[in-house]
């Protein structure tokens, strides 16, 4: 019963400007969790759905030069890099329920380092597999044309860019200012806390 007046005195001696709501925090937290697992088991039936196209497409097109299979082959391993990352993703969220306020903090740096770790390497190395995979992959369709090769390659080199330079910027930004707040929120109360 004691803890229970320290508890109420902190609160009630903080300034209420700088004091986030707890029960926002927690529901907050509690939505980010729910939200994530959804985004990735979502992400992970559309990169299973994807294989299997892919192997559709292996068994039943029967391709003639050898620069299909090679960007086909780019393509299966940007999927089972997506795959392996989002079921690791999974793990570390499913964990997460049963952890305490300092558990659940630590845990919200670890996926600061995760998001840092992934869009400085394996980012790079899923977007090459990819961007290799569809130049590659479209080459028999327009290699006899010269006008449709031009203005294929010119499409998917203007898509690329745009996807590399203003949109995957954009998204990490907003996922990286997302979790750092949510983290210096978490900390303030865990220090209130404390005090």
């Amino acid at each position: 019963m004691e803890d229970f007046k320290d508890i109420q005195q902190i609160w009630s001696s903080a300034k209420p400007q700088v004091m986030p709501n707890a029960a926002h925090m927690l529901s907050a937290a509690r939505k980010i969790r729910r939200r994530r697992q959804i985004r990735a088991i979502g992400f992970l039936l559309l990169l299973l759905s994807i294989s299997a196209v892919m192997v559709f497409a292996l068994a039943f097109y029967h391709s003639r030069l050898l620069s299909t299979r090679v960007g086909e082959a780019c393509f299966g391993v940007t999927v089972i890099i997506l795959l392996s990352l989002n079921i690791a993703t999974l793990r570390r969220n499913f964990k997460a329920y049963s952890y305490t306020n300092e558990a659940f903090l630590q845990y919200l740096k670890e996926e600061q380092r995760h998001l840092a770790l992934f869009e400085q390497r394996w980012q790079i190395v899923g977007f090459a597999f990819a961007a290799i995979g569809l130049i590659l992959y479209v080459y028999e369709l327009v290699y006899r044309y010269s006008t449709a090769m031009f203005m294929t390659y010119a499409f998917v080199v203007i898509y690329l860019s745009f996807a590399w330079f203003f949109i995957r910027p954009r998204i990490m930004r907003r996922k990286k200012q997302k979790l750092s707040a949510l983290t210096s929120r978490y900390e303030q109360i865990i220090s209130q806390f404390k005090s």
